[in-house]
């Protein structure tokens, strides 16, 4: 005869009965098309082979949409759940994490990491742009602007396509994410070419606008009626003109993760004007990616334009002493133009500091920069 059931044992079977009848809602934060879904075949269609893909389910339809709009969950106790996220600007890779022990091996015995835990991704989007180098913005940026995937259809390839002129396009910005960023256009057709662009970006300086305004000059200085193959090392870029500005354009010029305007859709809106105007007499436009700073000469040529016009600036700045910025790399150069133009003399030592120094033993005379200290306060928020 079988034993009967307890009545603890029935009421969790009931439960379990329950939660398995329950609706529920499948939630992709991160991942082919972000948003909230009514089964797991759907969920798993947009999740699966995606790389750092973010999903969860949930009982409740307003839950899913919180977690997918990066906001705090009550979870069933009625407690505040809040999402994590690690921001990680420096270490042995990059990038924004919503769990620790990815954030951890980002950092693990790298030297000198710089990252930080925020509450809103928001805010760890602003620490990466405060202190991440071009290509980790270029990657954070691309995740908040576009539809999360990153690099996914940009494909390296160097071949030249017969019958389109072949422009070669870069951009160039010291100081990225600093109030005295100087950014610089490079266009490069050919050698000696008139068309050759080598101009200081206006407005707002950042890498990522210094990069779609040489698109743009490409555009602008050849016909409508000539095929162009623009061959770039910005992912972001090409990303922008074939992935997401249709995307873009059907949510009213809107983030997906955050619901903000798009950033730089003053240039990718001339960009894609440009594009359908050559697109209407039959012209062929075409985006290549190509390695950046690589042996390919056209792109050594652009790069060496944008950054040749970036770095006269950061002289002149430096010469009029109006140039300040804690992007280390910069502040060297800079030193460098401003010590080159107006050297100062070195004062001699006196005969009493030379023998004080004399007396000195080398274990007591030992100076740390302060560069050489780890920076605490980027612990003091991590678990």
């Amino acid at each position: 005869m079988p034993a009967k059931r307890t009545a603890s044992a029935m009421a969790d079977a009931t439960k379990s009965k329950k939660r398995k009848d329950e609706k529920k809602w499948y939630a992709v934060k991160v991942g082919l098309r972000p948003g909230v879904y009514e089964t797991w075949d759907e969920c798993s269609e947009n999740t699966n082979h995606q790389r750092g893909a973010v999903y969860k389910s949930f009982t409740s339809k307003e839950d899913a949409e919180a977690f997918v709009a990066g906001k705090k969950i009550p979870n069933r106790g009625g407690k505040a759940e809040p999402i994590k996220y690690y921001a990680v600007a420096r270490g042995n890779f990059t990038g924004i994490f919503h769990d620790w022990d990815k954030a951890s091996k980002a950092i693990y015995q790298s030297t000198k990491p710089k990252y930080k835990k925020f509450d809103t991704l928001g805010e760890a989007v602003r620490f990466i742009k405060e202190w991440g180098d071009e290509d980790t913005i270029d990657k954070v940026q691309a995740l908040v602007d576009g539809d999360s995937e990153f690099e996914s259809e940009v494909e390296e390839h160097d071949e030249l396509e017969p019958g389109l002129a072949h422009i070669y396009t870069d951009g160039s910005c010291l100081g990225n994410g600093k109030d005295n960023a100087t950014a610089g256009v490079g266009v490069f057709f050919g050698e000696n070419d008139p068309r050759n662009v080598s101009e200081r970006l206006e407005g707002k300086q950042t890498n990522q606008r210094a990069e779609l305004t040489g698109v743009l000059r490409a555009l602008e200085k050849t016909p409508a009626t000539q095929g162009a193959q623009i061959l770039t090392d910005s992912r972001y870029s090409i990303n922008c003109v074939q992935k997401w500005a249709p995307i873009w354009q059907g949510k009213g010029w809107k983030t997906s993760v955050l619901n903000n305007d798009v950033a730089n859709k003053d240039l990718v809106q001339a960009i894609m004007n440009k594009i359908a105007e050559r697109e209407a007499k039959g012209t062929r436009t075409v985006f290549t990616w190509v390695k950046g700073h690589s042996v390919t000469d056209g792109n050594v040529k652009a790069d060496k334009l944008a950054r040749g016009v970036a770095e006269e600036a950061v002289k002149a700045l430096a010469v009029a002493g109006a140039y300040h910025t804690p992007s280390t790399r910069v502040q060297k150069y800079a030193k460098q133009q401003a010590d080159t133009a107006a050297p100062e003399a070195k004062p001699s030592k006196t005969r009493k500091k030379l023998k004080t120094e004399r007396q000195q033993t080398p274990e007591l005379d030992l100076k740390f920069d302060k560069e050489e200290t780890p920076d605490l306060d980027d612990y003091s928020s991590m678990p």
